[in-house]
């Protein structure tokens, strides 16, 4: 079996924390913590569903919910002019490919 960091969705979603923990912003501050904290959340998902059956399903049905709060976090952080359209559009291009990914692995293992 695969380690979890030779997936490409782990090793993806971890390039897009590191860029992540690379924003400073004093005026938003805590919403980039919760954005980084909620990136690493997913992470974590990626990371424990090594094991398989049901802690495998679990942990990346998590990891989705959480690239899901990544996706808006980000529009909010653009919204607020936090983000320019640049970062903006490759964070979400990012996120957009590790969401893509944990649905095929999911997709790919229920069969």
């Amino acid at each position: 079996m695969k380690r979890v960091e030779d997936y490409d969705v782990f090793v993806r979603g971890h390039e897009l924390n590191l860029k992540l923990l690379e924003l400073s912003s004093k005026e938003y501050s805590q919403l980039v913590e919760k954005v980084r904290e909620t990136c690493t959340m997913l992470m974590l998902n990626l990371k424990s569903s090594k094991a398989y059956g049901e802690i495998f399903f679990e942990s990346m049905k998590r990891a989705q919910v959480y690239a899901t709060w990544v996706e808006y976090y980000l529009l909010l952080l653009k919204d607020l002019n936090v983000l320019d359209g640049k970062n903006y559009d490759e964070f979400e291009e990012d996120i957009t490919v590790v969401q893509k990914m944990i649905y095929g692995i999911l997709r790919k293992e229920k069969t």
